[in-house]
C-alpha cells in the first residue's frame, strides 16, 4: 500500500472515532437500583425501583421475555418457583439505550423432604413415609386424592396393586410458593404365573427327564429335584440317570416384589414287569357241540399289590366258549408303566359224557305162533325209531334182537356209543301180544328241546329260566350236573313251569346244569346245558352307582383266613389310593398321599377294588378279587 493510500485510510479512521466517542459520551450510564426483593424471596411478586438521571426513559425485561419500556417502580406477578434474572436499561432522548443493570434472585418457599418411603416394586399394601420440613405445617397427596394436612410419619393402606405418587408439600404464608417434593413407586402382589410343561406324568420307563417351564412376567427361577439343595435354573429342564422309585420336582419362581409362583410334578420310574399268576390247567365238560365255556382267574401283582382285572389280558378270554381238544391260553400282565410280564397255560375241553338213548317200551303183535320175527315189519319199525342223543356228536345205537321173539315179554339191550368213544346202554321191555291182540300205539318221537334258555347267577344261588313246553304232555328235568361225573347228575327241578331258582350252591364255584323235555312216553329231548358261576355282592358301601359329596366308608363282606385286604381307588384311570387294611372297612381321610402326593376326593367317578390277603404283606398272596364297584364325587352343596 502506498504512502497516500495509508494516510487516507488513517484519516477516515480519525472521523470514525470521533463519531463514536460523540455517541459513546452521549448514552446514559446503567440505572441505579433504588429497591429490589430479597434473594432468596419467599414472594411470587418482585417490585424493583430505579433511577438514572441522564435518561429519558426506560426499558426492562424479566428472565427471558423481551425488552419493554418501563417506568419505575415495575412490578412482576405470580411469578415461577426458581431462579430469575431482571434488566434495565435507560434510554436519551436521541434514542440511545444505555449500559444494563442487573438483578438476579430466587424465588423458593419453605423446603421440604421425603427422607423415608416404601421400596419399589413392594408387596406391602400399605405405605408410610417420613418427611422434614422448616415450615409450620405440611399437606400432604397420594395419587389424584387432593392434598389435606398431614404431620410426619404418615401411613396409607389398603393400596391397590400398580404406581402410586405420594406428595407433601410445606404450608407457606399466602401468595409464598410451596413447593412439593414426590415419591412414586409401585406395588405388586400378583405371583408370576409358572407353567411347567414336558416331562413325564404318573409311572414311566424313561431314566431320564426333560421339561420346559414358562412365567407371565420376567421371574427369577429356581428349581430342586427330590429334595437337593434350591438353585437357579432355566427352561429346558433336562436330568438323566435316575433312578427306579418316585421323584418330585418343584419349582419356584420370584419377580421383582418378592411374589412367588410355584409349579411342581411327580412322576415315578418303574422298569420291574410286574409277577403275573396263572391258573393250573382247567378242564370242562363239553356243553355242545362247539366246545365248552371255560373260566379261570389269571392275576398279576405290582409293587406288592394286585392289579386290577383290566392290567392283565389273555386270548382266549376267560368266559368265551374253547373247543374240544387242548387250547393254549397266552396272557400278558401289564403296570402302569408300561412294564410287561408274559405266560401260557393250557386248558381243555373234554367229551365224557354218554348219550342219551331214547328207546320206550313197546307192545308188538304176534305174526305166528311163534311171536315175532327179527325181520317183520312191526319190530323193524320199532328198531328204527329208536334214537340217541348227545351234547356234542352224532351216536351210533346198537340192538341185540334176537331172531324172533316169543310171545310174552323179552328185553333187549340198547347200546350208543358217541364219537369220543362214550357209551350208554339201557334195557327196553318188548311186550309180544298173541295174534289177533291189539297193541297198544308207540310214541317214539323225541320232544323239542326248550328255546332261549337263560341262567343268571345271584349270591349262593342260580336263576334259570326258558320258555314254555311245545307238548301239553311234556315236562322238563333239571339237573345239576357232578364235576367229575357229569350224567346224570342230581335233579333239581321236575315241572311244567318255564323257570327255576336252584338255592344252596357254593359262591364263586362255576355249576353246569342240564334242561331235558320228557314226554308222556318217556321220549327225551336232546339237552341244554347252561353254566354260571354264583357270586355274592361282596362290596357294600358305597352302594353301586352311589353318589357322594364327601370322603366315604369303604365296606365288604368279611372272607375267612384272610389276614389284611388291599383296597385300590381310581379316578378315571388313574390310581389314587392303595391302602392294605386288616378289617373289611375303611374310613377314607379328607387328605391322604400316594405316590408321594397329597390326594383328596375330586368331582368325579371313582371305581374301587378289594382283594383278600393271606399271610405276611411281604407274601403278596392274593385270593380272587371280591369286586368292583363305582360311586360318584359331586361337589358338597351349601
Amino acid at each position: 500500500m502506498s504512502w497516500r493510500r495509508e494516510a487516507a485510510a488513517l484519516a477516515l479512521a480519525g472521523v470514525g472515532a470521533l463519531l463514536l466517542a460523540s455517541h459513546a459520551v452521549a448514552a446514559p450510564p446503567a440505572p441505579s437500583l433504588l429497591s429490589a426483593p430479597p434473594d432468596p424471596s419467599t414472594s411470587r411478586t418482585a417490585t424493583f425501583a430505579f433511577a438514572e438521571p441522564a435518561a429519558a426513559s426506560f426499558r426492562c425485561r424479566l428472565d427471558d421475555s423481551a425488552l419493554e419500556p418501563c417506568t419505575s417502580p415495575v412490578t412482576y406477578q405470580d411469578l415461577a418457583d426458581g431462579p430469575h434474572l431482571f434488566r434495565v436499561r435507560g434510554v436519551d432522548a436521541n434514542g440511545d439505550v444505555g449500559q444494563a443493570t442487573l438483578y438476579r434472585w430466587t424465588i423458593a418457599g419453605p423446603a421440604v423432604s421425603i427422607t423415608s418411603g416404601p421400596s419399589s416394586p413392594t408387596r406391602a399394601t400399605t405405605a408410610t413415609f417420613a418427611f422434614q420440613t422448616a415450615a409450620a405445617a405440611a399437606e400432604c397427596r397420594l395419587d389424584g386424592q387432593a392434598f389435606a394436612a398431614c404431620t410426619s410419619p404418615v401411613s396409607y393402606t389398603s393400596l391397590p396393586d400398580g404406581e402410586h405418587t405420594f406428595r407433601v408439600r410445606p404450608v407457606a404464608p399466602a401468595g409464598a410458593p410451596a413447593t412439593a417434593a414426590a415419591w412414586s413407586w409401585t406395588v405388586d402382589t400378583v405371583a408370576p404365573g409358572l407353567t411347567l410343561a414336558g416331562g413325564p406324568t404318573g409311572a414311566v420307563q424313561a431314566l431320564s427327564a426333560q421339561f420346559t417351564f414358562t412365567t407371565s412376567e420376567p421371574a427369577s427361577v429356581t428349581c430342586h429335584l427330590d429334595g437337593a439343595a434350591w438353585g437357579p435354573c432355566a427352561s429346558p429342564l433336562s436330568y438323566g440317570g435316575l433312578k427306579e422309585g418316585v421323584h418330585v420336582l418343584e419349582l419356584r419362581a420370584a419377580d421383582a416384589a418378592g411374589n412367588a409362583g410355584t409349579a411342581a410334578r411327580t412322576w415315578r420310574i418303574d422298569v420291574t414287569p410286574p409277577a403275573l399268576r396263572l391258573p393250573a390247567a382247567p378242564t370242562e365238560e363239553a356243553s355242545g357241540p362247539i366246545g365248552a365255556r371255560i373260566t379261570y382267574d389269571a392275576a398279576g401283582t405290582d409293587r406288592g399289590a394286585p392289579l386290577p382285572p383290566a392290567a392283565v389280558s389273555c386270548a382266549p378270554r376267560s368266559g368265551t366258549t374253547f373247543p374240544l381238544g387242548a387250547t393254549t391260553i397266552s396272557c400278558t400282565a401289564t403296570d402302569d408303566a408300561g412294564n410287561a410280564a408274559s405266560g401260557s397255560f393250557v386248558a381243555t375241553v373234554r367229551d365224557t359224557t354218554p348219550p342219551t338213548i331214547n328207546a320206550p317200551d313197546v307192545q308188538l303183535e304176534a305174526t305166528g305162533a311163534y311171536g315175532i320175527r327179527r325181520t317183520d315189519k312191526a319190530l323193524v319199525a320199532y328198531r328204527n325209531a329208536i334214537s340217541a342223543v348227545d351234547l356234542v356228536s352224532p351216536a351210533t345205537i346198537s340192538v341185540d334182537i334176537p331172531a324172533t321173539l316169543p310171545v310174552g315179554r323179552s328185553a333187549l339191550l340198547v347200546n350208543a356209543r358217541d364219537r369220543a368213544g362214550n357209551e350208554a346202554s339201557k334195557r327196553v321191555a318188548v311186550t309180544v301180544l298173541a295174534v289177533g291182540s291189539v297193541a297198544s300205539t308207540s310214541d317214539l318221537m323225541p320232544p323239542l328241546p326248550v328255546r332261549r334258555a337263560r341262567i343268571e347267577a345271584g349270591d349262593h344261588l342260580l336263576r334259570l329260566t326258558w320258555l314254555g313246553l311245545q307238548e301239553q304232555a311234556a315236562h322238563v328235568v333239571v339237573r345239576l350236573l357232578q364235576p367229575r361225573r357229569t350224567w346224570p347228575g342230581r335233579a333239581v327241578y321236575r315241572g311244567r313251569e318255564s323257570s327255576v331258582v336252584v338255592r344252596g350252591l357254593k359262591n364263586g364255584i362255576e355249576h353246569r346244569l342240564s334242561i331235558v323235555v320228557v314226554d308222556r312216553a318217556g321220549n327225551r329231548s336232546r339237552a341244554v346245558v347252561l353254566v354260571a358261576t354264583p357270586t355274592a355282592v361282596l362290596l357294600a358301601e358305597p352302594a353301586p352307582n352311589a353318589i357322594v359329596s364327601e370322603a366315604p366308608l369303604f365296606r365288604w363282606a368279611p372272607v375267612g383266613g384272610a389276614s389284611y385286604f388291599n383296597l385300590q381307588l381310581f379316578r378315571g384311570r388313574t390310581k389314587v389310593l392303595s391302602a392294605w387294611p386288616r378289617l373289611a372297612r375303611l374310613k377314607l381321610p379328607g387328605r391322604w398321599r400316594y405316590d408321594d402326593r397329597v390326594r383328596q376326593l375330586e368331582p368325579g367317578v371313582y371305581t374301587w377294588y378289594v382283594w383278600p390277603g393271606y399271610g405276611e404283606r411281604a407274601d403278596t398272596h392274593y385270593g380272587p378279587l371280591l369286586g368292583k364297584s363305582r360311586f360318584r364325587v359331586v361337589p358338597a352343596t351349601g
